[in-house]
């Protein structure tokens, strides 16, 4: 930003599934589809209507059945905007533009049954649609940038920074993968080997079968669902899941020896 005095008005719209909370510098500017007050990783979306998961028959919604999925599809896809940002949140320099995005859980009218179509019948319940964010601002007022904005599906490993590339999420999450599966490799390849035993062993197995059910996720052409109901939520508690692996790979490592 060259200069927030120039702008006179910034506009924002989001597309999403679940809830979202929206940030400008630290400042919470927009929230729907949450509670009021604190959040946390585990802060759940609100719930959507029974109508999103069946028809008036009490039925599953089918993918093949085309006319009452694009219904349901219609409230499964929630809006933000356009509304219109405080200027006064500016400064000169890098702005920090920050959305947040919550699972809603499973409405009880599906959660518990049998899907019937499997795949085909799960949804996510957890999306980062697109987001436009427009400007009337004086000429030179806001600094040219090639990062795109409308599509946070896209893959792209480096942004443009002010003194050279700056790592994107993509990059962050996929580095991440990596070690986590070398600590993965470590353990697995000592419990099939039979190079530890006992507690340890005990212990690395049942790491594993959480991880295992804590991840268990379906990938959809244009999000993530989740495939076993009201059992986590992903994303939650990452950090700590990650570290207690480190530990029990290095464990392995000292007693594999």
């Amino acid at each position: 930003m060259n200069d927030p005095g120039g702008v006179t008005s910034l506009t924002l719209s989001a597309g999403y599934r679940g809830g979202i909370v929206v940030y400008l510098n630290g400042v919470e500017i927009a929230r729907r589809d949450l509670p009021d007050g604190p959040l946390s990783a585990t802060t759940p979306g609100a719930l959507y209507p029974p109508e999103a998961y069946v028809d008036a028959a009490g039925k599953l919604i089918h993918i093949k059945d085309k006319q009452a999925w694009q219904a349901a599809e219609a409230l499964r896809n929630r809006s933000l905007g356009p509304m219109e940002i405080p200027t006064k949140l500016l400064r000169k320099g890098v702005n920090v533009l920050a959305v947040q995005i919550h699972r809603s859980d499973f409405h009880m009218e599906a959660a518990g049954r049998a899907w019937e179509g499997g795949r085909d019948d799960i949804w996510a319940h957890i999306e980062f649609r697109d987001l436009l964010l427009s400007a009337d601002a004086a000429a030179g007022a806001i600094a040219e940038s090639t990062a795109g904005q409308r599509n946070p599906h896209y893959l792209a490993l480096a942004y443009p920074g002010r003194s050279g590339p700056v790592n994107s999420l993509d990059t962050v999450v996929m580095r991440q993968g990596v070690q986590e599966c070398e600590a993965r490799i470590v353990i697995e390849e000592a419990l099939v080997g039979g190079k530890i035993g006992g507690g340890l062993a005990n212990r690395c197995q049942e790491l594993l079968d959480a991880r295992a059910d804590f991840c268990r996720v379906v990938q959809f052409s244009h999000g993530f669902g989740i495939n076993a109901p009201l059992r986590a939520t992903p994303g939650a508690g990452w950090r700590e899941s990650a570290a207690r692996l480190y530990r029990l790979a290095g464990e392995v490592r000292q007693a594999a020896r």
